[in-house]
């Protein structure tokens, strides 16, 4: 059996929800940059 972790993980990547994940954080991470004041 896999640990739960990469378990989890490989689900998420297979089903797409960590590059979702990775592009909300890429455009978040912009609006910090840009908007620091927030």
């Amino acid at each position: 059996m896999y640990p739960m972790t990469c378990t989890d993980r490989q689900y998420d990547y297979q089903g797409g929800s960590i590059l979702v994940l990775t592009i909300t954080d890429t455009m978040l991470l912009h609006i910090v940059l840009n908007h620091p004041e927030n």
